[in-house]
């Protein structure tokens, strides 16, 4: 009895209706898609299986099956996989023997398209499933009550948001100026030191630029002095050591941008290095991979929504990204502080109609984080975070966080209710 038969076999004797739902016909060879097809169809004309007995009289022999379900259907993708890359070998060779780099790289393209949908394991399952895994989760949480997904870098937020999980996507967005590198690299870093392997890539600075500022942070010097080459001595044993400590961390890998990266590089990068979380800096400089070349900017700042949203979904990933808030963010500031006085509300009017670029930032983002700055007189010490979409909630929590360089510091700053005075002696500009 060939494999296919006998996977088909083990499923029937299990009852295992969800794991049939989830096979492809491309699994199956000419022989044994007519009884893929028999089961197919009573599955979707009775909702269930049927049994031996009506299998043997359609004309179908079954020996029993010896092995898990498991075990069959690992054996039946293999099989699909060795066949799909052999069909694509002699198309291949040819491209390869005439040097016709564009047809070889279409038959790579659509080897891995095949060998995707081979490898996908997407099935229905039962709402009493669904439920109990619910469950299953509600006990791990009760037993073990602390954030459970990738830190967004802050205290605050993490506890409003629940930190991202896997496929969601985490859009930080800005002003220029505001810093959204920054405070991106400094997520990283803390989901690194939490044990967590990181693909970086941006799309606005080289790996030397971006790894200086994570040196920076990593060794708690000011990023700048390491540019120009001004430490102390205790500065560069600081930085050694650091440079030193990552040999030893969870894989960490940079990506530098040069404005001609599209949504292929990431799905590249995560194939090769496997990472446990992504950050895109400056993800609206990227180039759609599909799409009309005529497309204008705005939609092909939604084909890439889409495309990383699909590759979250797909890798079963976070994928940390930063964008740009429009200009008539900086508009609602500066009328709320000539309607209020020097302060703006705190986390004042920032919402999803200020993201920049397209609407499908707010639709494809699980959570969305805008950066202001900090409110007067720390403008340009501190920045405002405010949640502007979350997927377990959070909407509207705010805090404000130190953005100091010398030493680094982005520690979240205790709010101080109006009216508090402040100890003698303590300078305002540097209250943490």
């Amino acid at each position: 009895m060939s494999n296919g038969h006998a996977l088909i076999r083990a499923i029937i004797d299990c009852g295992a209706r969800a794991e049939f739902r989830g096979l492809l016909p491309d699994l199956f060879t000419e022989e044994e898609r007519p009884l893929y097809n028999y089961v197919d169809n009573y599955l979707r004309r009775h909702g269930t299986l049927p049994a031996l007995s009506a299998v043997n009289e359609n004309g179908f022999s079954l020996v029993p099956a010896d092995r898990p379900v498991s075990d069959y259907l690992e054996s039946v993708r293999n099989r699909a996989m060795f066949n799909t890359i052999a069909a694509q070998y002699p198309a291949l060779n040819q491209a390869m023997k005439t040097k016709d780099m564009a047809a070889a790289v279409k038959v790579l393209r659509d080897a891995v398209y095949s060998l995707g949908r081979i490898e996908s394991r997407e099935q229905a399952i039962t709402l009493h499933e669904v439920l109990t895994s619910v469950m299953e989760d509600y006990e791990e949480v009760k037993a073990n009550p602390v954030r459970r997904g990738v830190t967004l870098g802050n205290p605050v937020l993490d506890a409003a948001t629940g930190g991202a999980e896997p496929s969601d996507i985490v859009t930080t967005a800005a002003r220029p100026g505001m810093g959204k590198s920054q405070l991106l690299a400094h997520s990283s870093l803390r989901a690194w030191r939490s044990g967590l392997s990181v693909v970086f890539l941006s799309m606005e600075m080289t790996e030397k630029q971006i790894g200086r500022r994570f040196l920076g942070m990593h060794a708690g010097v000011n990023h700048d002095h390491i540019r120009r080459g001004e430490m102390s001595y205790w500065a560069e044993e600081q930085v050694y050591g650091a440079v030193h400590n990552t040999q030893t961390g969870a894989p960490f890998h940079f990506i530098g941008g040069n404005m001609s990266k599209s949504v292929a590089t990431i799905e590249k990068a995560a194939m090769e290095f496997a990472p446990d979380v992504i950050y895109v800096d400056a993800s609206y400089l990227l180039d759609p991979e599909h799409g009309n070349s005529r497309y204008g900017r705005h939609e092909q700042l939604e084909q890439v929504e889409r495309e990383i949203k699909a590759l979250a979904m797909a890798l079963k990933r976070p994928i940390f990204k930063s964008v740009q808030l429009n200009r008539e963010a900086e508009q609602t500031k500066a009328e709320a502080r000539r309607n209020r006085g020097d302060e703006a509300p705190k986390g004042a009017k920032l919402g999803l109609r200020h993201l920049a670029g397209s609407d499908a930032i707010g639709k494809n983002s699980s959570i969305i984080i805008g950066i202001e700055e900090g409110d007067a007189p720390f403008e340009r010490t501190r920045r405002r975070l405010t949640v502007l979409k979350g997927r377990e909630g959070g909407l509207g929590t705010t805090c404000q966080i130190n953005f100091l360089f010398d030493p680094p510091n982005f520690d979240v700053v205790p709010e101080v209710e109006e009216g508090t005075a402040l100890p003698a002696g303590v300078d305002p500009g540097f209250l943490i």
